[in-house]
């Protein structure tokens, strides 16, 4: 995949591929640090179950919002979570106006994603959507993430001299060292880190 970084698949699954490491460079005012905010809404959600995270990301209330995300937990399991947030007139959101469902797969020995998606959408028993997304997510174990945004630079101690480029530099060459795993246990950061992004 013309990768700098080693073995960016599943332990065990070397077809089953992924990015570990994730940057999202662009000009100023194009939604850099937006999307940043959404993904972490996202796994706020998932993680705290609380509603505010997504609902207070939603600009037109009166449409429907919806999104859909594909992760692997468990080692060996896919799982792809499918989330409907109803529009309201001149309410407020109520936990009614969520659903969600989570569908989820074996990852064979000679899976890939691809694969593995297209026998997850074949089976005749996915899910339906639920109201109940409390539930539905504690189906989930707990995820793991990194995200580094210039609000965030004073928790890692970066100069004040220290330019964006340099800091950007920094992160994705702690995680390509052996030095990251005393960084991580230092900051509380997962060590099986598959996602980072620094929005300068």
């Amino acid at each position: 995949m013309n990768s700098y970084i080693r073995d960016e698949h599943l332990k065990e699954r070397p077809n089953f591929r992924y990015k570990k490491v994730n940057i999202i460079m662009g000009a100023n005012a194009t939604g850099k640090t937006s999307f940043g905010q959404m993904l972490m809404s996202v796994f706020n959600f998932i993680h705290k179950k609380e509603t505010a995270y997504l609902i207070n990301r939603i600009c037109d209330v009166k449409k429907e919002a919806n999104f859909s995300i594909d992760f692997v937990m468990n080692r060996f399991t896919l799982y792809s979570m499918q989330i409907i947030i109803h529009p309201v007139n001149d309410d407020d959101y109520t936990e009614n106006n969520i659903e969600v469902k989570i569908d989820k797969i074996k990852i064979n020995k000679n899976d890939s994603y691809e694969s593995c998606k297209k026998r997850m959408e074949s089976k005749n028993n996915l899910s339906e959507y639920t109201a109940n997304y409390v539930e539905e997510l504690d189906k989930l174990s707990r995820l793991s993430w990194l995200f580094v945004s210039p609000e965030k630079e004073e928790k890692f101690n970066f100069s004040k001299t220290v330019s964006a480029d340099c800091i950007l530099f920094l992160i994705v060459s702690m995680l390509l060292s052996d030095e990251f795993l005393g960084y991580s246990q230092k900051y509380e950061v997962p060590q099986q880190l598959l996602y980072i992004s620094y929005f300068p």
